[in-house]
């Protein structure tokens, strides 16, 4: 009960001071986000003649696979090092 009061009146102090900061509207700049991802995009969309994205597909599904097989290895060493009583370090 008194523990409620507490937190009620740190809320409105904390209420009160927020109340206190001024409001601005957010920059023009930010208002154009996706435009600028557009821009991006369109910018990018020539590279399929140096790049060859299936290829680059591939080699980071391969890189994803081998930090989820590294990850799931760890992972068991560290559930048999506890059940050997080893402490659990797979370090």
């Amino acid at each position: 009960m008194i523990w409620e009061l507490v937190v009620r009146a740190f809320m409105a102090l904390v209420r009160a001071i927020i109340g206190l900061l001024p409001t601005t509207a957010p920059p023009g700049w930010l208002d154009d986000g996706g435009g600028y991802v557009a821009t991006a995009l369109e910018y990018g969309s020539g590279l399929g003649a140096w790049i060859n994205f299936g290829l680059a597909g591939v080699v980071v599904a391969a890189v994803l696979g081998c930090v989820v097989v590294g990850f799931t290895i760890k992972v068991v060493r560290i559930v048999a090092s506890f059940v050997t009583a080893g402490g659990g370090s797979a370090a």
